[in-house]
This record gives structure tokens, sequence and C-alpha cells, in this order.
């Protein structure tokens, strides 16, 4: 969770969220049999962006041709599940657990190999003028009691150990590889462009 340049503090993990009565992919690779399934836009959502770069377009051109739809955001995804407008489709999990604890008929899965694991990152910039107060600040947020503060406000730590929000036990989780991704991000999203649209 850390680069020369920044560290992360926080993290979103993409997960499987379906109606009740839809069987819950226990792989990746089923969510396309699950019924019309839902996936976030990739230029709206860095997170929908992250689980691209880890499936590939291969991945996504299979859930298109069983015809998956492209929505703009994460939680569009959860409330069109939630409403029943799709069977199942790729959310953050904070937004999934949301729903389900509000009482909507959904059901929360981590399909292997694992949750896509995207972090928020904080860097001290170059250009501030006070820089020892802005590494304070970051070293507090990396910090165990920083990290605590973090997992009570709702967003999952990125220590482990620290409380956060509902996460099953031993969830598999995974990364893309973000070098890759960083050099190759207009390529990928102009590839995934011809499956779903847009520019």
């Amino acid at each position: 969770m850390r680069t020369p340049d920044y560290v992360g503090i926080a993290l979103l993990y993409m997960v499987a969220i379906t109606r009740k009565g839809q069987p819950a992919p226990s792989d990746w690779r089923r969510l396309a049999d699950a019924g019309k399934v839902a996936v976030p836009d990739p230029k709206v959502a860095a997170s929908a962006l992250g689980a691209l770069a880890f499936f590939g377009t291969d991945f996504y051109a299979n859930l298109k041709s069983k015809g998956a739809v492209q929505v703009s955001t994460p939680d569009d995804v959860t409330t069109g599940v939630a409403q029943g407008l799709y069977d199942a489709g790729m959310t953050i999990a904070t937004s999934a657990y949301a729903a389900a604890k509000s009482g909507s008929p959904v059901t929360v899965s981590w399909p292997k190999p694992g949750a896509i694991a995207i972090y928020g990152p904080v860097a001290v910039s170059k250009t501030t003028e006070n820089r020892q107060l802005a590494q304070d600040f970051a070293s507090y947020l990396t910090s165990p009691e920083g990290q605590a503060v973090i997992g009570s406000s709702g967003s999952y730590p990125t220590l482990p150990n620290v409380a956060g929000p509902t996460k099953p036990d031993n969830a598999p989780t995974v990364q893309p590889d973000w070098n890759a991704l960083a050099s190759q991000k207009a390529a990928l999203l102009k590839d995934y462009a011809t499956i779903f649209g847009g520019e």
C-alpha cells in the first residue's frame, strides 16, 4: 500500500451483489451467469477502473455477450440490484452492506480469487508551505490511532487488525498491477469502450 510518492490509508473492496433468490457467484467467472448483470463505469469510478485493470477486457466482453449493462457508479449497481432492475452486479462492499443492513433484498459475496482491493492514497505535496505539519498528518493517518478513526468512520483501514466495516473472516482479496495500470490506463479504457461504448 506504499510507493515512493504516497501511502494508502483506506481501502475499497469490489465485491459481488446479487438479488436474493439469485445464486451468489462463488467465483468471478460465474458472475456472467447470475442473470442480468450491472457493472460500474471505469471512466467514472476509480474502484471500477481497478477492477478493469485486474480482470482485463476479456472478462467484460464475456459479461456483455451475456447481456450485462454498464451504469455509472458502484452505488448505481447496488441500487439497481436492490430495486430488482438487475439480478447481480459488481459494487463496493460498503455500499452493498449498507443496502443489506437497510433491509434491501440483496446478498453480498466475495468471489474467488477475491474482492478487488483498491486503496485510497495520501501524499505530501512538493509545494506545501508546511511540510512538517503535512508529514505529521500523513503519519497520523497511517498510525494505529489514525487507522482506528478511519475504520470507525466507515472506511476499511489499510493496517491489518484494525477494526472497520463488515468483512468476512479470511475474506480473499486481490489487487490490480498498479504500475501497469499507470502506464496502460488510456489503452485499457479505449479497449473497454469497444465493449460498452463511450469515448
